[in-house]
């Protein structure tokens, strides 16, 4: 299976649920960042709010994600790891009333194991992690510092082992990886439960997928989170997956730049430079800005980001080595026909920051 047909399989999960466009890679859900997640966007737009919704929903989608401390640190030092922008592939679900933390962790564990092991991942391969339980204080290293003990997650651990999963492969964790706990500035948001699961290609562990059940709301003062109480209604992230790390598992790749529309773009750079990524999120980021007419100039923190990543350009790629790299780009992921009009934004903000005084002078 290739990676289109990855992709248009993984639609076909959970036909019942509603498809949602991906959410523009900069939003409302997101101050100072760009979009990482998937049903955040949804969530503000329809409610404006994440927290006790009056009806039953269930939405699935894929949302383009870029994740600043990736571009900045991670591509850098592992490259064949990380990527600029990548497929995040989602199911998200609430239910008014609240279910059985135990058969929701039961349905999202079988779910995601099953899934994969359609995909030709063997359960011996996928190693989840859990919350071993402890202090809220000493499971977020004193981000968090209220009284609260955090249980062990019994409730994915026993839905892993049951799916088959061996015993041995389960990872206890006791650090945020584990715990979703957020405190947004965009609103509330319920804590619970979270597991990475991680599949091993040859001699390494690549995390492909992410689960969460929430159970807690936070109890603030004022804008701080003071303590935290059951939650009275069923919202849970059946499953998230970065779609080109499942592809690097089901094919057992060394390097994730070898995907095929991702080896286009590299041949076409001539190198496996990781500034290539910077071209690549950069291309995504303008097609939104151009798409959604999002005044980047005031949203500081992103225009940081991006003049960051053009300066990471080296001078002597021309922009017309660039705008040939862009129409790579662009064709090589016809899922993403946007992505077209995206091209000459992109050049003209490029050339633009070259002018500036800063620039010229590195």
């Amino acid at each position: 299976m290739d990676y289109y047909n990855l992709r248009k399989e993984s639609m076909k999960l959970e036909p019942e649920f509603e498809v949602v466009q991906r959410p523009p890679l900069i939003n409302k859900a997101y101050h100072g960042n760009f979009n990482v997640s998937f049903g955040e966007h949804y969530m503000i737009e329809k409610w404006g709010r994440y927290q006790y919704f009056d009806n039953d929903w269930n939405i699935k989608g894929i949302a383009a994600v870029v994740r600043a401390i990736d571009l900045f640190n991670s591509i850098p030092k592992n490259p064949q790891k990380y990527l600029g922008v990548f497929d995040l592939f989602a199911f998200m679900k609430n239910l008014k009333e609240r279910s059985d933390p135990r058969e929701i962790a039961q349905n999202q564990v079988s779910f995601q194991i099953k899934a994969l092991n359609n995909l030709g991942i063997t359960s011996d391969r996928i190693h989840p992690s859990y919350c071993a339980g402890g202090s809220v204080r000493e499971l977020t290293k004193g981000k968090y510092r209220f009284d609260f003990y955090v249980p062990e997650d019994s409730f994915s651990k026993e839905a892993f082992l049951e799916s088959g999963i061996p015993e041995k492969n389960l990872i206890p964790n006791k650090t945020r990886d584990t715990l979703l706990s957020l405190n947004l500035s965009t609103g509330h948001i319920a804590w619970g439960y979270r597991n990475e699961v991680e599949v091993k290609t040859k001699n390494k562990l690549i995390d492909v997928s992410t689960i969460e059940n929430f159970m807690w709301d936070p109890v603030y003062d004022k804008d701080r989170i003071i303590g935290l109480e059951p939650i009275s209604y069923t919202l849970c992230l059946k499953g998230v997956s970065g779609l080109e790390r499942i592809y690097m598992a089901m094919n057992n790749l060394e390097d994730i730049r070898d995907i095929e529309h991702l080896k286009e773009f590299y041949d076409a750079l001539g190198s496996k430079e990781s500034y290539g990524e910077y071209i690549r999120a950069l291309h995504f980021i303008m097609t939104d800005v151009s798409s959604f007419n999002i005044p980047l100039n005031k949203k500081k923190k992103c225009k940081e980001y991006v003049n960051k990543m053009i300066r990471n350009i080296p001078k002597d790629v021309s922009l017309d080595k660039i705008r040939s790299l862009l129409y790579v780009h662009s064709d090589s992921q016809p899922w993403y026909p946007e992505l077209r009009e995206g091209i000459e934004p992109t050049i003209e903000e490029i050339a633009t920051y070259r002018t500036t005084k800063y620039f010229k002078n590195l």
